[in-house]
Parts: C-alpha cells; sequence; structure tokens
C-alpha cells in the first residue's frame, strides 16, 4: 500500500448496536442470571411450555 492509499474500516449506523445496560427502553438479562448453575430451564408464556437450554458450545437454543 502506498502513502497515498488507507483503509477505512467500517463503521456501524449511528443508534446501532446495543444499548448500554442500565439505558435499554427493554429490560436486559445474562443468560447467567437466567439459567445460573443450570444448563436447562423451562419458560412458560400463554400457557406452553418453552425449554432454554445452554449447549456445551455455550450457545443457547429456545424450543416448545
Amino acid at each position: 500500500m502506498n502513502r497515498n492509499e488507507h483503509v477505512t474500516q467500517p463503521r456501524e449506523p449511528a443508534g446501532a448496536g446495543p444499548a448500554p445496560l442500565g439505558l435499554s427502553p427493554v429490560p436486559v438479562y445474562a443468560s447467567d442470571e437466567l439459567l445460573g448453575a443450570h444448563d436447562e430451564i423451562r419458560i412458560v408464556h400463554e400457557g406452553v411450555t418453552y425449554r432454554l437450554c445452554r449447549t456445551a458450545r455455550g450457545k443457547l437454543i429456545l424450543t416448545k
């Protein structure tokens, strides 16, 4: 690359990305707050039970 060339990093549009904790209009929970030491919890929504599972690779899966 010569002196007159420069690389610009892509930038997110203003307002993109998550709001800092405590400033979001929507409640934000860390997955550890929900799961604690468990790898699975049950969530009941409108009478239907869902399973939220943490996989061995640390991903989250929500299923009916």
